[in-house]
């Protein structure tokens, strides 16, 4: 059994079938739609390649994305449902602090749920990254977790290599 458990945000950009292979928790992020003046609401959470598709076929058709933080009541919903499900550490991975605030919202809901689960931990980790580099940060968080390590080795570990990790990103 795993001393501890791993959680990311949809910017890690995992796909859905490995991360529920992996065990690994998964909050989404939403984002917005526009064109003409027209803006719509979705969350990003693909579970199908053809989601994805779809999704690029909309930007190619002159939609502009727009990613929002995930806010502080989504944070709290979903460490909620951890903490109710007998979580007691966890790892997780918001999007680079130089992009969004998201890791301080991350800190506080975390907080606030341990207010009232006391055995409730959130070990935040800025990955300095997101896309896939945040999702191979939560890779070898989950290898970890996997291994055996508590989550303070897992979060110190990580943090130590997060400026080592390089990859590429070439938008078409």
């Amino acid at each position: 059994m795993a001393l501890i458990d791993v959680s990311t945000d949809s910017t890690s950009d995992l796909k859905n079938d490995y991360v529920q292979d992996r065990g690994i928790w998964f909050v989404p992020l939403t984002f917005t739609l526009e064109k003409d003046g027209q803006i719509e609401e979705h969350l990003d959470n693909f579970t199908k390649e053809e989601e994805y598709v779809a999704f690029y076929e909309r930007v190619s058709a002159g939609f502009l994305p727009r990613t929002a933080k995930l806010n502080y009541e989504a944070h709290m919903a979903h460490f909620t449902k951890m903490a109710k499900a007998g979580v007691k550490e966890v790892v997780h991975f918001t999007i680079s602090s130089g992009l969004a605030d998201t890791i301080n919202i991350t800190k506080k809901a975390g907080e606030d749920v341990r207010a009232e689960y006391p055995d409730f931990k959130v070990y935040a980790v800025d990955p300095l990254t997101a896309t896939i580099g945040q999702g191979i940060l939560v890779s070898i968080a989950a290898n970890c977790r996997d291994k055996g390590m508590t989550a303070q080795e897992t979060y110190d570990y990580v943090m130590s290599i997060r400026q080592n990790i390089q990859h590429c990103i070439i938008p078409n």
